[in-house]
């Protein structure tokens, strides 16, 4: 199967081509090994570069977007398409891809797989006038809705009557793997017997860490 995956090339602050970082990069160089075809449409709108690139046997396409040039981004794409003649689309790591990657594959009749990574209200894409109406739309009427938690599976049950697959993000173990905690402590100049609450993860406001840190205040002064 030849697979198109539509997505950022950025998520979570992190380039996940030049950095081979990311949900999306783990999740279809593994899709890749059963035998599929994956190719990547990344958006840039930091470094707006104009390239393609290879990853991990994955054909890459990068393209620069800003909102003022929304219709040169639909036309790369389609050329990509009708070029490369997909047989399934999956948008990711922003609602924008996901409502044009849904009307654009129903275009060239390419199945459309709609992955919800984070929770998606709180993006920019949302202050878009009627933005909501058509993501709403796109999460209804998907050929397949992925979702990365429960709790993102369950929000879309609230929209969609059609199947949710529930793909949670892992973990590299020949990178994170229990280590024995004294030691671990020691080397990072830790006290050894305190109880150490902490937090992995990016530090944006718009994943609400500013209420993480006050919270951890007023633990500090529990233990």
């Amino acid at each position: 199967m030849k697979i198109l995956v539509f997505t950022s090339r950025y998520t979570a602050s992190r380039d996940i081509i030049d950095e081979d970082f990311g949900r999306q990069v783990r999740l279809f160089e593994q899709l890749r090994k059963f035998g599929h075809e994956i190719d990547f449409f990344c958006v840039d709108y930091k470094k707006l570069e104009n390239r393609n690139a290879k990853l991990h046997g994955i054909d890459v396409f990068i393209r620069p977007f800003n909102p003022v040039k929304i219709l040169s981004l639909i036309s790369n794409l389609r050329k990509i398409i009708e070029k490369r003649s997909y047989d399934l689309m999956i948008a990711t790591s922003d609602p924008l891809w996901g409502v044009i990657g849904y009307f654009i594959a129903g275009k060239y009749g390419i199945k459309f797989v709609y992955d919800l990574q984070d929770n998606y209200l709180v993006y920019k894409s949302y202050k878009i006038p009627f933005f909501g109406f058509f993501e709403r739309h796109v999460t209804r009427n998907s050929d397949l809705v992925m979702a990365a938690s429960n709790i993102l599976a369950e929000n879309a049950k609230k929209i969609r009557k059609g199947r949710i697959a529930t793909i949670p993000n892992g973990a590299d173990l020949r990178i994170f793997k229990p280590l024995n905690k004294i030691n671990s402590r020691k080397t990072l100049k830790l006290p050894v017997n305190a109880r150490i609450v902490s937090y992995i993860g990016s530090i944006q406001k718009i994943q609400g860490v500013d209420i993480l840190i006050k919270a951890f205040e007023e633990l500090r002064k529990e233990i």
